[in-house]
C-alpha cells in the first residue's frame, strides 16, 4: 500500500482496485481449471457426445489446462469448451465480488463470483434476427474428384433453410435441409446413380440436413461447427464461414449474404460405392467439397 505526503495511507483508486480484483480472478480461474485432471475432461467430453447420439470412444487430448479445438479428434470437437464450463461449475470454491473476464475459452461461462464471457466480435453492419434463405439466389453445391485426375461438379436444387443472427454473433445458428432427389451433376444417367442405393439412396433417406452447434472466430472469417446427416448417419462437421454483409434490397426488406465451405468423407455417411481404375486409384474420390453460397432474406429482427 502506497503513502501520501504526510504519510497516511493511500486507498487505492477504483482502476487499481479492478485491477487488482481481475487478476486475483484470472488467477482463481487458472489454478481451478488446473486442478481439472485428463479423466474428467474425458467423462465431461464423453457425457456431451452422448447426448448428442455419438457412441464412439473418445481420445483424451489437453494442451496445458485448456482443451484445443484445432487439437482434437473430430469426434471430441463436439464439446468444446462447454466441457470446460461443465467442469468449473463443478469445482467447489467462491469470491465475494462479482466481475466479467473476457477471455475467448468459451460461451458465458457462470462461475461462483462472477461470468467467464467470449471476447466481443464485431461485424459491420450486423442486423440481428431471423433470416429465411432464399434458394433462388442462393446455392448448394459439391466438388469430387473423379477417376484420380479431373473434377465433377454438382448442385442440390431444391433445398430450405433458417439463419438465426444472435446479437452475440458467436450465439447464432443455422439450420438446413436439402432435398437429394434434386442433385444434378448436368447428366441424368449419373445423377440416377447417385440417387440410387450405391450413393444416396433417396427412397429410403430421401433429404440431407444440418444443424449448427457452435460458431467460432477465425481471424476475420468464422468457423461454424454442426450436425450433417446423410442417409441416416449424423456425423460432426466444421465448415469455414464467411459472413458477406447486411443491407436492404429493392422490395424494402432486408438481406445478408454467407458463404461456407467444407471437406468431408463420404465413407463416413455409408456412401461408400466406387469402382477401381486400371493401374489403380478408384472412380470416385472420398473426400468430398461441399460449397454454399447463402443469401438470407429477414423475416423478424431481434
Amino acid at each position: 500500500m502506497t503513502t501520501n505526503d504526510d504519510m497516511t495511507p493511500r486507498q487505492p483508486d477504483e482502476n487499481e482496485q479492478l485491477e487488482e480484483l481481475l487478476g486475483d480472478a484470472l488467477d482463481l480461474v487458472d489454478e481451478t481449471v488446473a486442478r481439472i485432471t485428463d479423466a474428467e475432461v474425458s467423462e465431461h467430453l464423453r457425457k456431451v457426445l452422448s447426448q448428442s447420439g455419438y457412441t464412439g470412444q473418445v481420445a483424451d487430448k489437453r494442451d496445458d489446462s485448456l482443451i484445443r479445438r484445432d487439437e482434437v479428434t473430430a469426434p471430441t470437437a463436439v464439446a468444446n469448451e462447454r466441457t470446460i464450463s461443465s467442469a468449473l461449475r463443478q469445482m467447489q470454491y467462491s469470491r465475494q465480488s462479482t466481475t466479467t473476464l473476457a477471455r475467448s475459452i468459451g460461451e458465458a461461462i457462470p462461475v461462483p463470483g462472477g461470468t467467464i464471457t467470449k471476447t466481443t466480435v464485431e461485424i459491420p453492419g450486423y442486423v440481428a434476427g431471423t433470416w429465411t434463405i432464399d434458394p433462388v439466389h442462393s446455392e448448394v453445391s459439391f466438388v469430387v474428384r473423379h477417376m484420380m485426375v479431373s473434377k465433377v461438379r454438382g448442385r442440390f436444387d431444391n433445398f430450405e433453410g433458417t439463419i438465426v443472427t444472435a446479437p452475440d454473433p458467436l450465439q447464432s445458428s443455422v439450420t438446413a435441409t436439402v432435398d437429394l432427389s434434386w442433385v444434378n451433376t448436368g447428366e441424368p444417367n449419373r445423377d440416377n446413380h447417385i440417387r440410387s442405393a450405391d450413393f444416396f439412396e433417396v427412397e429410403s433417406h430421401p433429404t440431407m440436413t444440418f444443424r449448427s452447434t457452435d460458431v467460432r472466430p477465425d481471424g476475420d472469417d468464422f468457423l461454424l461447427d454442426g450436425e450433417l446427416t446423410i442417409r441416416g448417419i449424423t456425423r460432426l462437421v466444421t465448415l469455414k464461414l464467411e459472413v458477406y454483409g447486411f443491407g436492404p434490397d429493392a422490395f424494402g426488406g432486408t438481406r445478408a449474404g454467407f458463404s461456407a465451405t467444407g471437406e468431408i468423407n463420404r465413407n463416413d455417411f455409408g456412401v461408400s460405392y466406387n469402382g477401381p481404375i486400371p493401374g489403380g486409384g478408384v472412380a470416385v474420390s472420398e473426400k468430398v467439397t461441399i460449397n454454399i453460397e447463402a443469401e438470407g432474406v429477414l423475416t423478424k429482427n431481434e
